[in-house]
């Protein structure tokens, strides 16, 4: 008897957004950015990014990298 197993149907969970890392995405970056569909109103960025590269800032919130310097400068230059 001879099977053939084919993966083209699984549902594979996203990979991180950061560069070179290729872990499975567990969380989303909570970070608020501009709506241009709707004036004045703010959405999530929710890239995806593993567990290693999600920098928690809360409860259930975290950050991607990019947004996660950008937060450090801002709070540089804010004070806390």
């Amino acid at each position: 008897m001879t099977a053939i197993v084919c993966g083209r149907g699984l549902k594979r969970a996203p990979k991180c957004w950061v560069k070179h890392c290729w872990k499975p995405s567990t969380k989303l970056c909570d970070h608020p950015v501009p709506d241009p569909a709707r004036l004045g109103a703010t959405k999530t960025c929710d890239r995806k990014i593993c567990d290693d590269h999600a920098d928690p800032v809360g409860p259930d919130r975290h950050l991607c990298p990019a947004h996660s310097i950008e937060a450090a400068k801002a709070e540089m230059r804010t004070g806390p």
